[in-house]
């Protein structure tokens, strides 16, 4: 199912809710440095790189990448 934009799609279905139901102003967003394809989706949606932030997640070092969109 990879590469038909139901990831895109669904994201835009979760910031409409976080927008209209919830009334955010902006929501903060975080995908694995290497993880392409989460961070493609969430910039198809609006997503603006903050940072990168190195981690130790389960004893091994890891990099996030933060995303913020604004609603």
């Amino acid at each position: 199912m990879r590469g038909r934009g139901l990831g895109t799609r669904l994201l835009a279905g979760a910031l409409d809710y976080a927008r209209g139901q919830l009334g955010l102003p902006w929501v903060l967003l975080t995908c694995a440095d290497g993880n392409t394809g989460s961070a493609r989706v969430i910039e198809k949606n609006g997503g603006v790189l903050l940072d990168k932030l190195d981690d130790v997640i389960d004893g091994r070092p890891r990099v996030t990448r933060r995303y913020r969109i604004e609603l």
